[in-house]
C-alpha cells in the first residue's frame, strides 16, 4: 500500500505542478489512460479544484455583473446626454435654415427689383 500512497503522492504533486487547465488538456488528451486508478485519482483531483475555487469564482462574476450594470447606467445617461445634444444641434439648424430661406427670398427679391428697374430706366 505504501507503494500505491508514493505513487498517488507524486502524482498529486505532478497534477498541481501542472495547474487546473494543463491537467484538463492531458486528462482529456488521455495522458493518464482512458480509465484506470489515475483517471480517478485525476478526476478527483480536479473536482476539489472544482470546489475549492467555486466560492471565489461567484463572487468574481457578482462583481462582473455589478460592474457591468454600472457601465450600463453610465451609457444610458450619456445616450441621454447625447440625445440632449442632438436636439439642441436640430434646434440650431431648423433655426438656420430659416434664416437661410429669408436671404434666398430676400435675394430674389432683390433680382427682381433689379430687373425691373433695368427696364423702367428712360434710356
Amino acid at each position: 500500500m505504501a507503494q500505491g500512497t508514493l505513487a498517488g503522492d507524486q502524482l498529486l504533486a505532478e497534477l498541481h505542478r501542472l495547474g487546473v487547465a494543463k491537467v484538463r488538456e492531458r486528462l482529456a488528451a488521455g495522458a493518464w489512460g482512458k480509465a484506470g486508478r489515475k483517471v480517478r485519482l485525476v478526476q478527483q483531483w480536479l473536482a476539489e479544484q472544482d470546489r475549492a475555487f467555486a466560492p471565489t469564482a461567484e463572487a468574481g462574476q457578482t462583481e462582473i455583473a455589478r460592474n457591468a450594470k454600472d457601465a450600463a447606467r453610465r451609457s444610458a445617461a450619456l445616450a441621454e446626454h447625447s440625445v440632449d445634444i442632438a436636439e439642441a444641434a436640430y434646434a440650431t439648424a431648423r433655426d438656420a435654415n430659416v434664416r437661410a430661406a429669408w436671404a434666398l427670398a430676400l435675394a430674389a427679391a432683390s433680382l427682381i427689383v433689379q430687373v425691373m428697374l433695368a427696364f423702367v430706366r428712360p434710356s
